[in-house]
């Protein structure tokens, strides 16, 4: 489900996004290392099969393949190309294509030093001009391209020093797009312009060649991805040769080749499956990624006090009555916590515990706050589900039944994707004010970008306004000074929480479940992603 085009990212068993830390190849089998010998020594060796979920179309849609969904596999091409920004396992910054990089005083002008002797997967050299013309293509909107709202907003062009310098000019003084550049939201995946513009961009969707750790080797769509590890990549080898990639959709599917050996590795399984597979010896393990399940209210603002939601209290309110606490612990499985604030995980840079904390389960004060607002008696609502039947729709069901435990008739309606995203975003349909959908977000690493959602004239919600708000959000990216920066975006974060335009629910943490031949396996902290994994795979004893 991706309703909120201005980043706000997939589903949760949809995503695969993130960055690599290494890698290595060869296109002959390699052997175990010898006893006692590390595998890091080595070269790569083995095989290992993934279970992911991928859609129809190109293989990637380079320019965006950290946010397009849906008919592409664009997420996974974290493991074909190399960012120019990268992520340490803890989630901070690191050189990746950019082996440094300065920001003028004045905020106007990025410069990023290009490593030099990095290769693409066809032997030619990866420079400053392929890095120009990656950035070109954010800018002009290339084929399939979701980011360039971002990069148009902020970035005026891309200027080429030398073979490896690039800088680019701002529009406005901007000192928070790096964390943007390097998160699964913005981050920029170079492409060799001269394939590109030799063969186009659908051939290279079709045939994609990276600098990343792993080549392409066999494409069949909706069925696999075959890649092979490059073993002259610059970062650290990753100890498996190749790399299969199944699309295997129904949880119950992937559970049960999980236990027969066909898979050795599965993302985003659902807590439902935990009991059988850990009964059958199999690990699991949930790793904090940053995705939210939360519910979105709409009203008419140009009627406001029409509508219940319209007011600030029922909104805290129905927030309130809502046990985070038994809904992590009931419908998660215990793979959750609960949220705080929408679009602020605690990965975000600004993130502070004590100030930023999710509302407590209180529905007496809930029912205080409905009768203040006129509404004693209750009102009316709806909780538009798209969920299908699964985790989902049973989260859904229960936020409905804690709303009518303090006198809100919340009747659960299913819906699919499609039509909740065309009645939802530009022009919500009427049938839609005084109701709600419910959704989880992409996790990744944050950096101020995503409260663009609480803004009154950029946001594709319809059901905000507030000056102030506005202007703290346009403020901090301009702001140059660390300290005041994240006094500002928590003061913003706390006016967006308090506005209650989103009903925080709960952080869902992505499961994995491991096969014999994966020993250890090293996220990057808050990142959604398998594609971020491949290279840290270590084989089982």
């Amino acid at each position: 489900m991706r309703l909120h085009r201005s980043w706000d990212g997939m589903a949760l068993v949809a995503l695969v996004i993130g960055v690599l830390v290494g890698t290595s190849c060869s296109t002959t089998p390699a052997s175990p290392p010898a006893p006692g010998q590390p595998a890091t020594e080595t070269k790569p060796y083995g095989s290992l099969t993934v279970a992911s979920r991928f859609g129809t179309g190109t293989l990637v849609d380079p320019a965006s393949m950290a946010v397009a969904g849906g008919g592409t596999l664009a997420y996974l091409g974290a493991a074909i190309f190399d960012p120019l920004i990268d992520l340490a396992p803890d989630g901070q910054l690191k050189p990746g294509l950019a082996e440094r990089w300065e920001i003028s005083p004045d905020g106007m002008t990025h410069t990023f030093h290009i490593r030099k002797g990095v290769k693409f997967h066809d032997g030619s050299d990866l420079t400053g001009a392929d890095v120009k013309f990656t950035i070109d293509s954010f800018l002009v909107g290339a084929p399939g391209q979701n980011q360039s709202p971002l990069w148009k907003g902020s970035v005026a062009k891309a200027e080429l020093k030398d073979d490896y310098t690039v800088a680019l000019q701002m529009k406005a003084p901007q000192f928070d797009l790096l964390t943007a550049m390097s998160n699964y939201q913005g981050d920029m995946p170079i492409v060799p312009k001269k394939l590109i513009e030799e063969k186009g961009w659908d051939y290279f969707g079709r045939n994609p060649i990276g600098s990343g750790p792993w080549k392409v080797v066999r494409f069949e769509p909706n069925a696999r991805l075959e890649l092979e590890a490059v073993e002259t990549h610059w970062r650290a080898a990753p100890r498996f040769q190749k790399l299969t990639v199944l699309n295997v959709l129904e949880d119950a599917t992937i559970a049960a080749m999980l236990k027969t050996g066909e898979l050795d590795l599965a993302l985003g399984i659902s807590s439902d499956s935990v009991a059988g597979l850990k009964a059958a010896g199999l690990r699991v393990q949930g790793y904090y990624s940053s995705a939210q399940w939360y519910a979105a209210p709409f009203w008419d603002m140009s009627d406001p006090g029409k509508y219940a939601l319209s007011d600030q209290r029922v909104r805290k309110a129905l927030s309130l009555a809502l046990d985070r606490k038994e809904v992590s612990s009931t419908m998660f499985g215990g793979y959750a916590q609960p949220s705080a604030a929408i679009f602020v995980p605690t990965t975000a840079y600004f993130f502070d515990p004590g100030v930023l904390k999710a509302d407590p389960y209180d529905p007496d004060q809930a029912k205080r706050l409905l009768a203040e607002a006129g509404y004693a008696g209750g009102f009316s609502t709806k909780v538009w589900d798209p969920g299908g039947g699964g985790i989902m729709s049973t989260a859904n069901l229960a936020l409905a039944g804690y709303w009518r435990k303090i006198g809100v008739n919340a009747a659960v309606a299913a819906i699919d994707y499609a039509t909740l995203g065309s009645k939802a975003l530009v022009k919500p349909s009427p049938d839609m004010w005084n109701t709600f959908y419910t959704y989880i977000s992409g996790g990744g690493t944050f950096g101020f970008n995503r409260m663009v959602l609480y803004h009154s004239k950029k946001s594709t919600f319809k059901n905000i306004d507030n000056p102030k708000l506005d202007e703290l959000i346009d403020k901090v990216p301009m702001t140059s000074d660390a300290g005041e920066k994240k006094r500002l975006a928590l003061e913003a974060a706390v006016m967006g929480k308090n506005e209650y335009n989103f009903i925080p629910g709960v952080d869902v943490d992505l499961l994995y479940a491991f096969g014999p031949k994966v020993g250890e396996v090293t996220p990057v902290k808050g990142i959604n992603g398998l594609a971020a994994s491949f290279g840290t795979i270590t084989h089982g004893k």
